[in-house]
Order: C-alpha cells, then sequence, then structure tokens
C-alpha cells in the first residue's frame, strides 16, 4: 500500500540536528558566536535542501498482517512483556523505496557534507512513514477490516480492536534476526521489495519494520527499559540524560 505525504510535512529540526551531533550548547553558542552561527545557518539551509529531494525521490509504502500470537516465534523478555494480554500481533514494514538509498550513494561522491545530511534527514522521514502506517492500520481495525492469513475477521469479530505501539526487532533484548522471519511472513520482498542482508540489515535501508500486540479490549504494550536495551552500554541519548522513549 502507498503512502501519501502530506504537502506541508516538515521533519523535526532538532532531531535531525541532534542526529547530526548538534547539542543544545552548540545551539546556544551559535546565538553569540557569529562563525558557529553561520556554520548553523548553512547547515539549516543544507537541511531544507535535503528535506526537498527527500521528498522528491521517497516512494513510500506499507505492508502489515494481522496474526495469531504463536505465529511469530517471539524472542526477547522486552517484547514478551509488550505483547501481554494480546491474543493476536499485527506485523507491518515500511519503506521508502530504493530511490532514497540511491541518492545517499550519489550525494556522497559529489557532497559529502550533504550526503550525511540527507541520510540522516531520511531516518527521520521513514519513521514518518511507519508512523502513518500505523494510522492507517489503526484505521483499518478500527472498521473490523484488518485481515488475517488472507481472510477478513471483521465478520467474525465485531469488538473493537485496540493496538499497542510499535516494536522493533533490535529494540530492548530483541534479536535483530527476528527480522527474518517478519519479513517472511509479510512476503515483503515481493510486496516491497525489501530484502535481509547477511548481518540482517535491511535494503531499502530506510525501512522500518513493526511488531504490535492486538486485543478486544484495551491495551497499551510496554516498551524496553534501558536495563534491558542491548545498546545500553553505547547508546548516545542514554550518554546525553535522555530516553528514546521520551
Amino acid at each position: 500500500m502507498n503512502i501519501t505525504f502530506d504537502e506541508n510535512i516538515r521533519l523535526d529540526r532538532s532531531k535531525w540536528l541532534s542526529m547530526l551531533g548538534v547539542s543544545e550548547e552548540h545551539l546556544a553558542k551559535a546565538e553569540t558566536d557569529e562563525k558557529m552561527g553561520a556554520a548553523l545557518k548553512r547547515l539549516q539551509e543544507q537541511m531544507d535542501e535535503a528535506e526537498q529531494k527527500l521528498i522528491e525521490t521517497a516512494r513510500p509504502a506499507f505492508a502489515y498482517s494481522v496474526l495469531d500470537r504463536d505465529a511469530l516465534d517471539v524472542r526477547g523478555e522486552s517484547l514478551a512483556k509488550h505483547l501481554e494480554g494480546c491474543d493476536r500481533i499485527v506485523i507491518s514494514a515500511a519503506t521508502l523505496g530504493h530511490g532514497v538509498d540511491e541518492l545517499i550513494s550519489e550525494t556522497q561522491s559529489t557532497k559529502i557534507a550533504l550526503s550525511v545530511v540527507i541520510d540522516c534527514g531520511a531516518s527521520l522521514l521513514a519513521v514518518v512513514a511507519a508512523d502513518i502506517a500505523m494510522e492507517r492500520i489503526r484505521e483499518d481495525l478500527s472498521e473490523c477490516k484488518a485481515q488475517t492469513a488472507g481472510s477478513d475477521i471483521g465478520a467474525a469479530d465485531a469488538k473493537p480492536l485496540f493496538m499497542t505501539e510499535r516494536f522493533s526487532p533490535g529494540y530492548g533484548d530483541s534479536p535483530l534476526e527476528m527480522q527474518e522471519q517478519l519479513l517472511e511472513l509479510l512476503d515483503a520482498e515481493r510486496q516491497l521489495g525489501i530484502t535481509l542482508s547477511k548481518g540482517y540489515m535491511m535494503s531499502p535501508s530506510k525501512s522500518i519494520t513493526g511488531i504490535m500486540g492486538l486485543a478486544d479490549h484495551p491495551v497499551t504494550g510496554r516498551m524496553a527499559t534501558c536495563d534491558e536495551c542491548v545498546l545500553r552500554g553505547k547508546c548516545r541519548l542514554l550518554k546525553e540524560g535522555k530516553r528514546c522513549y521520551d
């Protein structure tokens, strides 16, 4: 299913700057330091250029499926806790398409600095696409039109359906290896052109998968704590006193 971005879309500049290593301290100093202020202005101009190129290049699309809870080999304590109280799951994948990867690669050979800006912006745009996909899925579920194994469960289940937030493989203590099973269940190569490397990295690289719990009663899920996360020893956000779920 294709995704259409709002014509007034604007990527979160504060998150973008943070991904580029620009701290709040740098921003404060740029207000009084002429040289840093000029550098920040150039960077902001690059972000504007990158955003335009990304919107023009991206071909966002997503796919999803509703499955029984035991259809997926759930690995990791944090994911198991996230799915507590759910007898079904929704799995999804959203991508910006191969064109964005090609844009990043092409820019690397001509404008390295701009390429880095585009790369970080593309990561943010992929999250936007995944969030739009989530909303589309919620709309389907609210109308009881979610599909499982190619059939309509709406007729058999008239109760409202509730879905947790998105949980992706590699998050918390959930192994990245789960990507393989997830993409196979979604038939993602055929539907979205997403393939997986031996290191479980997706191509197109700006793709996001998700696992959500589904129930006929309100559920919120539970995101992983920092103590459960396999990245806790090298997390940049944690070093800055922040949390990815804040």
